[in-house]
């Protein structure tokens, strides 16, 4: 389901932004000129091979005038350093492994970028099948309101059961033809990718110099060997994306709960309370003693354990969806998501990264201000 224009969320940035460094500015240069994919437009959609058989003219045409609308009704004022995350993001992340070999990002187009929350695509091949994790990139003051506004959103839209659909998927890599592949995304995770002002600016730091070089691709080479396979960054990166993940399934099985049991306390004598009481007690007792471990911050180091309790549990989570929660995607949903979190964990246990806490100048954003889920766990 697509938002309109009044229900889409207004983008935070941060209003005044600090006059970037030269070295930022060297680096938003250079990476802008390397990046030559070009910028996914979903007005070129049925130019392409099949883009006709998934989208009307008609359609293509209101989405442009949703777009125009709501740029128009919430202007936000250009921020580069935004820019430049999303170009390491975008053009980066495969050239420098940082989430796995063959890891791959898509852009998406504007319209998925307003109405879906969503600045990109991971693309990752697990046992020869292709799977999906969107992600939203905010680059903010550690105290800045713009990152927890994305996440509370992101809260709220799984307790909505809203999954995330990328409604123009432009993949120029792969094509049909001589034509980018285009297709719908619908029911994959996302993500908040957030990193510090300070951060931006110390990385830019770091890349700065051999930007600047005569023998760049040589000393490239050796940039990508030496430090950028390295940074910080990536194993921060790693540690969110799972430690979201994780947090995200638990608040999916929460929610279920809570629906559940406001079937149960409604309708206690209809015949699906008396049938499904026996496997919404097993759901409970699972998570009082999960969510407790989230208080003392040993979910994450038990939540592989969790993932095998509640794939056993799996028929009766199908069973209280579909007949006490009027279809809750809870099953369909933290499936997906026990699949990546395997995929990025392994990811972040292959490479031995330091600890965030060992090194004061890494970027701990992520984990510092992603920690909303607490909120969302039962006492």
């Amino acid at each position: 389901m697509y938002r309109n224009p009044e229900q889409a969320y207004e983008h935070q940035f941060t209003r005044n932004e600090d006059v970037l460094s030269e070295a930022e500015l060297g680096v938003l240069e250079k990476l802008s000129l390397e990046d030559q994919s070009p910028s996914p437009d979903h007005r070129d959609v049925l130019s392409y091979s099949g883009g006709a058989g998934l989208y009307t003219r008609k359609e293509v045409e209101a989405d442009a005038g949703r777009i125009a609308t709501i740029k128009e009704r919430h202007r936000r004022e250009h921020n580069s350093r935004s820019v430049i995350w999303e170009n390491i993001l975008s053009t980066q992340v495969a050239k420098l492994g940082w989430l796995g070999e063959g890891a791959r990002v898509i852009k998406t187009t504007e319209f998925d970028d307003w109405f879906n929350h969503s600045d990109g695509v991971i693309e990752v091949s697990i046992n020869g099948q292709i799977h999906h994790l969107a992600f939203d990139a905010v680059v903010a003051h550690p105290n800045a309101p713009a990152h927890s506004e994305k996440v509370n959103r992101l809260s709220s839209s799984i307790d909505s059961g809203e999954q995330t659909s990328i409604k123009y998927f432009i993949d120029h890599d792969r094509k049909k033809g001589d034509s980018p592949n285009v297709s719908k995304l619908e029911g994959i995770p996302r993500v908040i990718l957030g990193i510090t002002t300070d951060t931006v600016t110390n990385l830019c730091g770091s890349i700065a110099d051999y930007l600047k070089c005569p023998d760049y691709q040589k000393r490239r080479q050796d940039f990508l060997e030496q430090k950028a396979k390295k940074h910080e960054i990536q194993f921060s990166l790693l540690r969110e994306i799972t430690n979201q993940l994780a947090n995200e399934a638990l608040q999916t099985l929460i929610r279920l709960a809570e629906l559940a049991d406001q079937f149960c306390s409604v309708r206690p004598t209809d015949s699906a309370t008396r049938d499904n009481q026996d496997r919404l007690d097993g759901l409970k007792n699972l998570l009082s003693e999960y969510t407790i471990l989230n208080k003392e911050k040993d979910f994450i180091k038990n939540f592989p354990k969790f993932t095998r309790e509640v794939t056993a549990m799996s028929v009766d989570l199908e069973k209280l969806c579909n007949d006490l929660t009027r279809g809750y995607p809870a099953v369909d949903m933290i499936k997906e998501h026990f699949t990546l979190y395997k995929y990025f964990s392994r990811q972040l246990s292959n490479k031995k990264g330091p600890e965030v806490h060992d090194h004061p100048g890494a970027d701990a954003t992520v984990e510092r201000l992603s920690r909303p889920w607490s909120v969302a766990v039962a006492a």
